[in-house]
């Protein structure tokens, strides 16, 4: 389109021929229609998510009511609602964003290897001969993130918990004057909590720019 509109700009007998409204219309009308699509893609993932974490969130409290008394006592209240809350929203993002992110991931890297192969065969060979080592670097790498990322969520249910003691006995917090302190015990554990996810979030970035440069070097 950009050729054969500077075409007719430098040529008069083809400016008569060319006409930019159409193909306007036409660019507009695939834009649209892409548009189209995206909106159908999230409405699907919203509620194909939704209903996962509905269901998710179904079944874990009714495992959860049917612990014995010994379960409650080495279980605090604020781990099992964080459980309820932050790690089933996290699980949405999985299986919903993340998967169909990992499904385009598949198929561009698909059709990139085999336009690799129709171009040069043995350029195609060094260059995938590269991904074992990336793969087995990347999977050491994710696994130290898993834990990372495993240690924060502990961490928020830790603060989930000391606020769900507070707020249960705020009677006997107003009576003993302890406000200052319990909110001060409750932000040292979101400032943990905080730290300790920023750290994961360097682990998280470090990752994905390790992987961008092994993947692209690569190729």
């Amino acid at each position: 389109v950009v050729d054969t509109a500077i075409l007719a700009a430098s040529d008069p007998a083809l400016s008569s021929e060319f006409s930019a409204i159409p193909i306007a219309a036409g660019l507009f009308g695939l834009t649209a229609l892409a548009g189209g699509g995206v909106y159908v893609r999230g409405l699907l993932l919203n509620r194909a998510g939704n209903r996962i974490v509905s269901r998710l969130r179904r079944r874990l409290f009714a495992s959860t009511v049917a612990q014995d008394a010994a379960f409650f006592d080495a279980t605090a209240p604020g781990d099992v609602l964080s459980r309820l809350t932050a790690d089933a929203q996290l699980v949405q993002g999985a299986v919903t964003t993340q998967a169909v992110a990992a499904l385009r991931g598949i198929v561009m890297s698909t059709g990139a290897a085999i336009m690799m192969f129709q171009t040069s065969p043995s350029l195609a060979i060094v260059s995938v001969g590269t991904l074992p080592p990336v793969f087995l670097a990347a999977r050491m790498f994710g696994r130290k993130l898993r834990d990372r990322q495993s240690k924060v969520q502990a961490m928020h249910a830790e603060a989930t918990s000391k606020a769900e003691e507070v707020l249960g006995g705020i009677k006997t917090v107003k009576q003993f004057g302890t406000e200052k302190h319990e909110a001060r015990r409750y932000g040292d554990a979101a400032d943990r909590a905080h730290g300790e996810a920023i750290e994961a979030g360097r682990w998280q970035a470090a990752f994905d720019g390790s992987v961008h440069v092994a993947a692209n070097g690569a190729v």
